[in-house]
């Protein structure tokens, strides 16, 4: 099956991430960039369009100009999402100025009031909340990872090497 993708990106870096994912894909896909100027266009007047623009491409418009019908779609992809919980025998002050050094480890943003890390990794973009819950015992952070793709096991795992030493025997007990 033959795709037609239009990706909008915000910035340079986010770019980059699309051309490293079609240099991966290159040898398990046949992937074209093309060349000069892409556009779609809606019309019930294709024939009286097309003329026009042939009318304008200098030499042959069948070696310059290709043509493909589109019809848009969505594929049928879930975001996923997993969960763990911590007992941590820190007080929450400690544990939320630890969390904002785990996701900086991590390569990631921060957002203190939303409790969120946005990590970008060669896996893809995933997302971290944290929440934090103080009982007797400590305090409860539980994380939730989502995204697409690998990146939720792989931040999961890179999250559980920082907190299951904190929490020693509290992992997974609560």
């Amino acid at each position: 099956m033959k795709y037609f993708v239009v990706v909008s990106y915000d910035d340079d870096a986010e770019r980059k991430r699309v051309d490293y994912l079609l240099s991966k894909w290159a040898e398990r896909a046949d992937v074209e960039k093309p060349r000069g100027m892409t556009f779609i266009i809606e019309t019930e007047q294709e024939k009286e369009f097309f003329e026009e623009l042939f009318s304008r491409i200098e030499g042959n418009p069948s070696e310059k100009v290709r043509i493909y019908r589109v019809t848009e779609e969505w594929p049928e992809l879930r975001k996923r999402s997993a969960t763990r919980e911590y007992l941590l025998a820190e007080e929450e002050g400690f544990v939320r100025r630890f969390l904002a050094y785990l996701c900086s480890k991590l390569g990631g943003t921060f957002s203190p009031e939303e409790g969120t890390c946005e990590v970008y990794t060669r896996k893809g973009r995933g997302v971290i909340q944290f929440s934090l819950r103080g009982t007797p015992r400590g305090t409860v952070v539980r994380v939730t990872v989502s995204g697409y793709g690998e990146v939720v096991d792989y931040l999961l795992s890179r999250v559980d090497e920082e907190l299951k030493p904190l929490a020693g025997d509290s992992y997974g007990t609560l």
